[in-house]
């Protein structure tokens, strides 16, 4: 009884939400993937039996559609790394920094 509770709760939410199109054939690509050279092709969804299985197609882009969004992506990708260590150093201080070097030291031995 409680099962049958929760999922007319669920339903009712599920209506509640706005349908939105998707389409399947040529769907909008982020700029960011266009960046690396890809762009979203087909969509192909196929509904087995307790889940949905998503398969989509790249097409090459030989140039991005937005060139400034491309160097500020590529930026952060770059920084990336060397932004994870300096957030890792504040959080566990200096201490922690020495028992990374210990611990990589350790497991190259």
């Amino acid at each position: 009884m409680l099962t049958a509770a929760i999922n007319m709760q669920l339903e009712a939410l599920v209506n509640m939400i706005p349908t939105k199109n998707f389409p399947l054939i040529n769907p909008p690509s982020p700029k960011e993937l266009e960046c690396l050279g890809l762009k979203l092709g087909q969509v192909d969804l196929r509904f087995k039996k307790g889940y949905m299985e998503v398969n989509v197609g790249y097409r090459n882009v030989a140039f991005p559609s937005d060139p400034k969004v491309c160097e500020k992506f590529l930026e952060y990708i770059r920084r990336g790394p060397s932004d994870f260590m300096d957030s890792a150093k504040d959080i566990f201080g200096k201490e922690g920094d020495e028992k990374l070097d210990a611990e990589s030291m350790n497991a190259r031995i």
